[in-house]
């Protein structure tokens, strides 16, 4: 005992990886002379390294560069192997953490769980737990007593038994007891009988399935191209919107620059007329004030017959000035601008567009 004792100490001494915490598989030697499972020295480089040439020991730290001929170029550690022949490769065994049965060995190992799982719950573990594309769920090469064993289940009527053969008049699991008692006088045959059964009839089922498989495939298929086809026609119904958008815009600014135009004219011309016609009345209103000052300012030294012939003759001008303005008419035309209407059938469809009238 002691001397197990002695070479199990010395086995977690010299023959467990620093990074899994388990015995070395294929022991590679660093260059600081340290030792590495070859597939942890691929699990620390991808994690510490996005170039994947460099990662750190993990028990001196020292940086350590990985060769370009990659992981493969770090060499077996014989030194490492020679220990193992010598005190023998500890065998991997451990229970199920599923249904937790002592005496049931674990046959594999969920990675991504970190479970350890036997031949019996490793099923409904991979229908259930994982997507069976992308599980990590290796096997653990170990054979124990329940490789032979066709269930785990126990008895309900019989709990120190386990089912062992199948009644196929009553279609259940039974023990060897029942099939002595309440089965005695039906067909039944050994649970490994049926097992062999049923997995022909599962093979039926995996037809089955890559069949249902194959047209869900089809099916996606063929609900991607529809979507596509929606995507593809939304964005040429999208540039149709904006095609037509910067149309009616080039079409409004057409019409606004036309409106604006038409108004700055008639502007112009108003305002010409009016500017005539006050240049004209100042003229006029000169005159009246000259012909009030000349009057306003005569003496009686001052008559004479020309004066009264000039005065006359000033007169006819001003008659005549009055009679060209009295023709002219003070026309003052306002601008105004009427919105138009916009025709609308739905919410958002126009059928017609009026952009509105403008009055002078």
């Amino acid at each position: 005992m002691a001397s197990c004792d002695k070479i199990e100490r010395l086995r977690e001494r010299l023959l467990v990886c620093p990074i899994c915490m388990d015995e070395y598989k294929d022991p590679r030697l660093l260059p600081c002379h340290h030792t590495v499972c070859f597939e942890c020295i691929g699990n620390i480089v991808r994690s510490s390294s996005t170039t994947g040439r460099l990662f750190r020991c993990p028990q001196c730290r020292t940086d350590v560069f990985v060769p370009r001929e990659g992981i493969e170029s770090f060499p077996i550690s014989f030194y490492i192997l020679s220990v193992q022949d010598e005190l023998g490769v500890k065998r991997y065994t451990s229970s199920c953490d599923i249904c937790q049965h002592d005496w049931m060995q674990s046959q594999f190992k969920c990675i991504d769980c970190d479970l350890d799982i036997c031949r019996f719950c490793i099923h409904q573990h991979r229908l259930f737990h994982h997507d069976s594309c992308r599980h990590g769920i290796i096997r653990i090469e170990s054979i124990s007593n329940s490789a032979y064993q066709s269930s785990t289940r126990t008895c309900p009527s019989h709990s120190d038994e386990i089912l062992q053969l199948y009644c196929s008049s009553c279609e259940k699991a039974v023990c060897i007891t029942c099939s002595c008692e309440d089965h005695k006088t039906h067909d039944t045959m050994p649970m490994r009988k049926k097992l062999r059964q049923a997995q022909k009839q599962l093979q039926c089922e995996l037809d089955s399935l890559i069949k249902q498989k194959q047209e869900s495939a089809t099916l996606i298929d063929e609900i991607q191209t529809s979507i596509d086809k929606v995507k593809e026609s939304a964005s040429k119904a999208l540039d149709g919107i904006q095609e037509r958008h910067k149309h009616l815009q080039k079409i409004l600014e057409k019409m606004v620059t036309v409106k604006k135009e038409t108004l700055k004219n008639e502007e112009r011309k108003n305002l010409l007329e009016l500017n005539t016609f006050q240049t004209d009345l100042k003229s006029y209103f000169d005159q009246l004030e000259n012909g009030v000052n000349f009057l306003e300012e005569l003496q009686e030294g001052d008559m004479c017959l020309e004066l009264l012939d000039d005065f006359e003759n000033f007169q006819k001008s001003l008659t005549d000035e009055r009679k060209q303005l009295i023709k002219k008419r003070l026309n003052v035309n306002q601008m105004s601008f009427t919105n138009g209407v916009d025709y609308q059938l739905g919410l958002l469809d126009f059928v017609a567009l009026k952009f509105g009238s403008l009055t002078t």
